[in-house]
């Protein structure tokens, strides 16, 4: 295996740790040089048909009007991520940003509608706009975070995603007051609408949707931001980018006073990169890619008889990274739920819907994300 300063060298131009870092941060903040052409094939402003819709789209200015409201749904607990949700009168919930992501994610969305029945919010219409001030920039009370007032010319445009608002919670707010019986349920159920993702057919390669290279945000191959990530034609591929992306990561997040790798990360990566190309359940299979708690959506069904326990239909949402990955992907993301109550009852009951279920392989990525110190997937 090549040594750190051989790392740094190769993706840098640098053996130093702290130049790599500087460079590296430097690349995550020009995310936004690349077109939208680039980031997706979606032929834009997307609109539903209007019989579908169940009230006429929201205006800018119905946007807007959640501002500051109880109808600020953005999830703070996750940061800005890919995008600002609000719900809009009543029925749509509206996600935006300037983020190129949200496009993607609309992308995957109507993917899913036209080849699968896993269950997403219905999207009503996709669409970018220069003229919109959905967080207040321009206002007399700007964003916390804003330095001052902006003029809207200084701002840039913004990618608004129109889709059906979701009645309920999350699975995040919801599980620890579940009984053990609705718990089996729920697991059953996300198993369900994983099996349904993961028997659409694939055209054999590695990517995104329509064979375009991997958000660039996607961990698991992400290097220095700048280069395309895939799509990739074969295992032995995104093997390659995989293996390069954890030895970089390794390189510039963990310091060792020797200036080469410590022992104990030289002990994985020495192996990772041939152990990586042996895994059993390699076949693209189509994933979620960021399938957390806050991410799965509770939607109770119509009221039952009295005595009759609540129960929920799975709405599965933050479709902005799905794509093409080999199959133990998703398995590994599963076997990441520790921290909750009844780690092991989800793991089950959502494993049984994988046919089969790669656990060896997921096993072995966990233990790999654990001794370098992060998530590998």
């Amino acid at each position: 295996m090549p040594r750190k300063p051989e790392v740094l060298q190769k993706w840098f131009g640098t053996d130093s740790q702290e130049e790599a870092r500087r460079i590296y941060t430097a690349d995550q903040d020009n995310l936004g040089d690349l077109s939208v052409e680039e980031c997706v094939k979606l032929d834009l402003p997307y609109y539903a048909p209007a019989e579908t819709l169940p009230a006429p789209l929201p205006t800018l200015k119905d946007i807007e009007n959640a501002r500051r409201t109880e109808n600020d749904l953005t999830n703070w607990k996750l940061g800005l991520g890919d995008g600002f949700v609000y719900r809009v009168n009543d029925v749509f919930a509206v996600k935006f940003g300037p983020n190129h992501a949200l496009l993607q994610e609309a992308e995957n969305i109507i993917f899913l509608q036209q080849h699968s029945k896993v269950r997403t919010p219905k999207l009503y219409a996709a669409y970018t706009h220069a003229e919109g001030d959905p967080l207040g920039y321009c206002s007399d009370n700007p964003p916390r975070w804003a330095a001052r007032r902006y003029s809207r010319h200084e701002l840039p445009p913004f990618h608004y995603l129109v889709m059906e608002y979701i009645e309920g919670g999350s699975l995040e707010n919801k599980w620890e007051s579940l009984d053990k019986e609705a718990k089996i349920n729920v697991c059953t159920k996300i198993g369900e609408q994983l099996r349904f993702l993961r028997s659409i057919p694939s055209s054999g390669y590695y990517g995104r949707v329509h064979c375009q290279p991997f958000n660039r945000e996607t961990s698991m191959c992400q290097t220095r931001y700048k280069e395309p990530l895939g799509p990739y034609k074969t295992y032995g591929d995104i093997v390659t980018a995989i293996a390069d992306s954890v030895e970089m990561k390794t390189a510039i997040s963990k310091f060792d006073p020797s200036g080469e790798f410590h022992y104990g990360d030289q002990l994985t990566l020495e192996h990772f990169r041939g152990d990586l190309a042996t895994l059993t359940h390699y076949e693209p299979k189509f994933t979620h890619s960021d399938l957390h708690f806050l991410n799965v959506m509770l939607k109770p069904t119509e009221s039952k008889e009295d005595g009759e326990k609540e129960d929920y239909e799975i709405v599965l949402i933050d479709w902005a990274r799905a794509s093409w990955l080999p199959a133990w992907v998703e398995a590994s993301d599963i076997l990441r739920y520790t921290i909750i109550k009844d780690p092991v009852l989800f793991a089950w009951y959502v494993s049984q819907a994988f046919e089969p279920f790669p656990h060896a392989d997921a096993v072995y990525i966990k233990q790999c994300g654990k001794a370098l110190g992060f998530r590998m997937n």
